[in-house]
């Protein structure tokens, strides 16, 4: 990267538009670039200016964060870059033209103005943009963030790497060397980049860290599921199996009850839809029914139906007769009345026609007149447009001569007036001739007023100087004496805060013995014993429990099944007499039934003779069987019949109750194995356990514990007192340990300021008695400079005392005057052209008005001429008029004769029209009349058939329509449909109810089956619970050790990606970053040194940069034996000189990326003496030798003098600077120490 060209505009000091071209001569072809200027000319602003356009910020500017706003109406902070811009511009800003790391040409802007571009009105925001020169388009522009990456781009460095590779600024040039360990560190980081180092180290820090918490977290999450398994016994499979095979019989007998139950819903359902069928067939025939009467008139009207056609076209033939009548009246009484008016039309007609000719007669008599009327007004429009214009000629001849007749008298009288000054103004410059010599030296004059003022300031400034500098030797020895007491001061804190230190570490090594180690251990594993007996203490109380509480619910249910076993049988013994009582029942009720459907035997039977059915001759019912017996039979059958259904549902549900004891009491016996094994483990756990843990019952064993664990707390609180008391000591010593640091860092803070003030002192009164020599050449050489001017102003004839400014403003004089007198002369001399040619005007506009007046007056004769015949013409009216009136007459004669002859067509279309009309209305009538007669025989014909008449069939076809007939017909056969589909469904129905009824039907009513239902789904509710906690308690169980599974495999690979984290933790992470970034940031200070020391080689060979401990800094003293020196020791031009040599060598690790080709350094020489100065200019012009461009501000007089071209920043008022680039002239010294001869 190479900085082409600056530009700055209406910035700081520089008012308007200055250019520094370093591409342009005399710069291109110079090898080191000095700036120099006065004190506050605007030097370090050149360098401020790239950083601005560059990056949008100022060198010597803070951030703008918590900077003080100026005021309320610019809204601006103290450190914003617009409060560059002047407060006399509207607008203003910085143009960089460099070469890009890609080679390219761009050009970088920062331009910023006030409101509408006024003076005085409120800045606005800046605006920011990137060119590429040669391709001319625009890269980034006004984005902030957009440019800015844009231009890191181009240009290779960030805004903190330019300030330290490619722009050092003024003040910071110490500060890498000065910098004490921790600083440095930092200022490496921004440097070099070296941050990254320390993320990284932290990164490893943090991961291990997160990973053995991670790790950690696992471990004890397995080893709560590894107790939680291997404690926790599993569901048992066989009572898993007889719940199922319990659930399975209890659905089964569920569901065949439901099957019952609907059974009986079916057959409900099937008797409603019966009786709803029967409904609708009677519903279907009694609407039939009704139809009856509607049925009967329904058949005579059909029978009658073949006349109805007939006696409708008898009808319509009629009606056509009729209206033919009528239309054939109306055309005969029209055509009558058309006559009389197709008479009057013609006669209308002739007469227009007459009258049109007449019209066109006239018009063709008035059309010659008309066309010379209209020639006649062409004439003299033409002819008074010409008088006008020539009499606006006329009035514009004449307002010309008068005029050009005013405009020659006034340039006569300022001819005349003109003439007094000159002979004034000419006197005056003879009577000051004197002053014309001044004028012709004014520049000469004026550079010897510079010369004298240069060198009294000079004088001043070391005069002021010295005084301040005489000041500051008297307060650096006072201070050096404080310094000195302090140090001694802070020497005896810090033997009292070690001793006390010490102290406190051999209390702290009284109370950390091994005994306490050993306690703490001992508690800790007692206090693990007791856990753990209080756990295994636990699980055998529990395991009694559940062994007595399962041996009291078996007892409970031996002695209920037993209950239940006498129950049944009883039950049982029931149920077989009700079904044998039944069954005897209905035997007797069968043999009834069979006597009493013998009706029609009993007549045969004879008293005495045998039976011919049975073969008794014994006949008790001979005369007639008893119903009564029946009935009673009947009635006692369904009694009997209800019982035994009794009787066996309550032995089913005793059964029922059984099987569920004996099952119940099953599952209980088996509980209280388990109960009783998990008892014993739980002993023998107890009885692993040390010998004075056990007892022989859990309550004798809680006691012991309790006893144990109080006499435990007993033995922590004692040993927590004395933790105490040592982290009380350990917080003593460290806070101590904290103090004595403090101290030491203060006594070396003391003892460094102490040096520091020593070698202050020193530099500063060997500065002093440089100034003094210093002084007294400049004295000399300012009283030689007044002596010089007051000779040159006793030459021009004026009084030494004269100022600067009385000459000036006598020479300024004298040139005005001159100035005026040459204006005055050349002013006459232009008046007296003007006059003359103002004469020649004033004949020339008195002609042209003659001549205008004479052509007037020709053309008015003219025009009454004219006049006169065409007043003779159309008597005088407008020829437009006549004609228009002319046409009108012509067109209303026109639309009569047209409006007679369509009316007389129309007449005339209408009565052919009526004609046609009235013969096809005859015609048509003689054909309805025909049409009558046919269609009336046939009618006739048809009435006469049926033996009736046409009044008969006409009435009864009036109360039948056709659309009666036809929706009766439709009404009647769809009540037959209905009432044949109705009849279908009721048989349908019957069937269906029958087939159902043969299946067979449930015993017991649907209330009873019911209550059984209620009580099958209670029973397997409660087996379904049973069953759903047994499946719990198996995924619980399963989901258990599929966790621990899981759990260990997320072990193994948490494990495997933690062991190269850790082992990188290890190595290089630390909480703070430090660890890695103290090694990384040594190998880059390694490196700086060794490149600073070749640079310093060059520049003082005396000194080489040696780096002690991790980032601390030495100067090794080769004239001192080798000695290592602090670099605090080292004089103010011998720290220029070794940061000068760091700085080169950071340039040049910044070369190693990127290829930089400019280096501007800011101030710094002005402490180093001749020879030093030539030593270190010299290494600057090595570098520009490797094609470096070298850019020097120093504010030292005559550093321009030894360099081919150089840039003065000079002052033009007390706030404005402008920029001289000088080339170098042949007497310039070709070195210091010439330029110091």
């Amino acid at each position: 990267m190479r900085i082409r060209s600056i530009q700055i505009t209406n910035l700081g000091t520089y008012r308007g538009e200055h250019t520094l071209d370093f591409e342009g001569e005399p710069l291109a072809g110079a090898g080191i670039v000095p700036i120099v200027g006065p004190t506050g000319a605007g030097k370090s602003t050149l360098l401020d200016a790239i950083t601005l356009a560059f990056f949008d910020e100022v060198t010597r500017l803070p951030s703008q964060n918590g900077a003080p706003v100026l005021d309320d109406e610019s809204g601006l902070s103290a450190f914003d870059p617009r409060t560059w811009l002047r407060s006399d511009a509207g607008e203003g800003g910085v143009v960089v033209d460099f070469d890009g790391v890609d080679g390219r040409h761009y050009r970088a802007r920062w331009w910023v103005h006030r409101a509408r571009k006024k003076v005085g009105a409120r800045v606005q925001q800046a605006k920011w943009s990137l060119v590429d020169v040669a391709a001319d388009r625009c890269v980034a522009k006004n984005k902030k963030r957009q440019v800015q990456k844009a231009m890191e781009k181009r240009v290779g460095f960030s805004v903190e790497e330019l300030r330290r590779s490619v722009v050092l600024p003024q003040g910071r040039f110490a500060e890498l060397l000065r910098a004490k360990a921790d600083e440095r560190a930092g200022l490496l980081e921004k440097l070099t980049g070296t941050e990254l180092y320390s993320e990284i180290s932290e990164l490893a820090f943090q991961r291990k860290k997160e990973l053995e918490a991670e790790l950690a977290q696992l471990d004890a999450r397995i080893g709560a599921l590894e107790e939680q398994v291997e404690d926790g016994a599993g569901p048992d499979p066989l009572r898993r199996k007889a719940v199922e095979a319990a659930l399975e019989n209890l659905g089964a007998r569920r569901d065949a009850l439901k099957g019952q139950v609907v059974w009986l819903e079916r057959d409900a359902e099937l008797a409603k839809k019966v009786r709803e069928a029967e409904a609708a067939v009677e519903a279907a025939r009694a609407e039939l029914d009704e139809e009856q009467d509607s049925v009967r008139a329904l058949d005579e009207v059909e029978a009658a139906e073949r006349a109805r056609e007939p006696l409708h076209w008898l009808r319509e033939a009629e009606t056509a007769l009729r209206q033919a009548r009528l239309e054939r009246d109306a055309d005969r009484v029209a055509l009558a009345k058309q006559e009389p008016e197709r008479t009057k039309a013609e006669a209308a007609a002739s007469r227009s026609e007459a009258a049109h000719a007449g019209v066109e007669l006239a018009a063709e008599r008035v059309g010659k007149e008309l066309e010379e009327a209209r020639q006649l007004d062409a004439d003299l429009a033409r002819i008074r447009s010409e008088l006008a214009r020539l009499a606006a000629k006329r009035d514009e001849e004449d307002t010309a001569f008068a005029v050009a007749a005013t405009t020659l008298s006034e340039l006569a009288e300022a001819l005349d007036a003109k003439k007094p000054a000159l002979s004034k103004l000419s006197a005056w410059l003879e009577a000051h001739v004197g002053d014309a010599r001044l004028l012709a030296r004014w520049p000469e004059l004026e550079r010897l007023f510079d010369d004298a003022e240069r060198q009294q300031s000079r004088v001043r400034e070391l005069d002021g100087k010295l005084d301040e500098l005489t000041q500051k030797e008297a307060s650096a020895r006072a201070t050096r004496d404080s310094a000195e007491r302090l140090c001694d001061e802070r020497r005896a804190t810090y033997a009292e805060a070690a001793a006390k230190l010490e102290a406190t570490r051999e209390a702290i090594g009284e109370l950390d013995t091994d005994a306490h180690a050993r306690e703490r251990k001992a508690l800790e594993e007692d206090a693990a014993a007791l856990a753990t007996a209080a756990a295994r203490r636990e699980s055998w109380a529990q395991a009694r429990a559940a062994c007595d509480e399962a041996a009291r619910e078996e007892a409970a249910l031996e002695g209920r099944l037993g209950g239940l076993t006498v129950r049944r049988r009883e039950t049982e013994a029931e149920r077989d007499r009700a079904a044998s009582e039944l069954e005897v029942l209905r035997r007797r009720l069968a043999r009834a039934e069979r006597e009493a459907s013998l009706e029609e035997h009993r007549e045969l039977l004879v008293d005495g003779e045998p039976c011919p059915l049975c073969g008794a001759t014994d006949h008790p019912y001979a005369e007639s069987a008893p119903a009564h017996r029946t009935a009673a039979l009947r009635s006692e059958l369904e009694r009997a019949d209800e019982e035994a259904r009794h009787a066996v549902e309550t032995f089913a549900a005793v059964r029922h109750d059984l099987e569920g004891t004996q099952q119940k009491l099953s599952r209980v016996r088996e509980s209280r194995a388990n109960a009783q094994r998990r008892a014993q483990e739980a002993r023998d756990a107890v009885g692993r356990l040390p010998e004075a843990l056990r007892a022989d019952t859990p309550e004798a064993m809680q006691e012991e514990l309790d006893a144990r664990s109080r006499h435990l707390e007993r033995r922590r609180e004692a040993h927590t007192a004395r933790e105490r008391d040592l982290a009380e000591l350990r917080t003593r010593e460290k806070t101590q340990r904290g103090v004595v640091a403090s101290l030491a860092s203060e006594l070396e803070t003391a003892r460094r300021t102490l040096m520091a003030q020593q070698d202050a002192s020193a530099r500063l009164e060997e500065r002093v008695r440089q100034l003094r020599e210093e002084r007294e050449p400049a004295r000399r050489a300012s009283e030689q400079a007044e002596e010089k001017l007051r000779a040159t102003l006793r030459e021009l004839g004026l009084a030494s005392q004269t100022t600067r400014d009385a000459a000036r403003e006598r020479a300024q004089r004298y040139q005005q005057q001159r100035d005026a007198k040459a204006e005055l002369e050349a002013t006459i001399e232009k008046l007296a052209v003007d006059l003359e040619h103002q004469a020649t005007q004033h004949k020339s506009c008195a002609a042209r008005a003659a001549k205008a007046g004479t052509e007037a007056a020709e053309k008015a004769a003219e025009l009454r001429a004219v006049e006169e015949r065409r007043r003779s013409l159309l008597g005088g009216e407008p020829a437009d008029a006549v004609e228009k009136r002319l046409r009108e007459r012509r067109a209303r004669s026109r639309e009569a004769r047209r409006a007679a002859q369509e009316r007389l067509a129309r007449l005339r279309d209408a009565h052919t029209r009526a004609t046609t009309r009235l013969e096809a209305a005859e015609k048509a009538l003689a054909a309805a009349e025909r049409k009558r007669e046919e269609r009336f025989e046939a009618a006739e014909h048809a009435w006469t058939a049926l033996a009736s008449s046409r009044e008969a069939l006409t009435a009864l076809f009036e109360a039948w329509p056709a659309d009666r007939v036809r929706e009766t017909r439709q009404r009647v056969n769809a009540l037959r449909d209905v009432l044949r589909t109705k009849e279908g469904q009721l048989e349908a129905r019957r069937e269906d109810l029958q087939a159902h009824r043969e299946d067979g039907r449930p015993t017991l009513d649907r209330a009873a089956l019911e209550e059984r239902i209620a009580r099958h789904e209670d029973a397997l509710a409660a087996l379904d619970q049973v069953r759903v906690q047994l499946d719990a308690a198996k995924s619980a169980h399963e989901a258990k050790r599929a966790s621990l599974e899981t759990l260990r495999a997320q072990r193994g690979e948490l494990g495997q990606e933690a062991a190269p984290w850790c082992e990188l933790g290890d190595l290089i992470g630390s909480s703070d970053g430090k660890k890695l970034r103290a090694f990384a940031q040594g190998l880059t200070l390694d490196q700086l040194v060794s490149r600073a020391n070749i640079h310093l080689e060059k520049l003082a060979g005396r000194f080489q940069l040696r780096r002690v401990g991790d980032l601390d800094l030495a100067v090794v003293d080769r004239d001192d034996a080798g000695e290592q020196r602090a670099v605090h020791t080292l004089s103010g031009g011998e720290t220029f000189l070794v940061s000068l040599a760091l700085a080169l060598a950071l340039s040049s690790l910044f070369d190693d990326r990127i290829q930089t080709r400019s280096l501007f350094i800011d101030e710094g020489f002005g402490s180093l003496d001749l020879d030093t100065l030539d030593v270190a200019l010299g290494a600057l012009e090595a570098l520009h030798a490797q094609g470096r461009q070298v850019v020097l501000i120093s504010h030292v007089q005559g550093l321009a003098e030894r360099f081919d071209a150089s840039v003065h920043v000079r002052r033009r008022g007390p706030n404005e600077s402008y920029i001289d680039v000088t080339g170098r002239s042949e007497t310039t010294p070709t070195s210091w120490a010439d330029a110091a001869e």
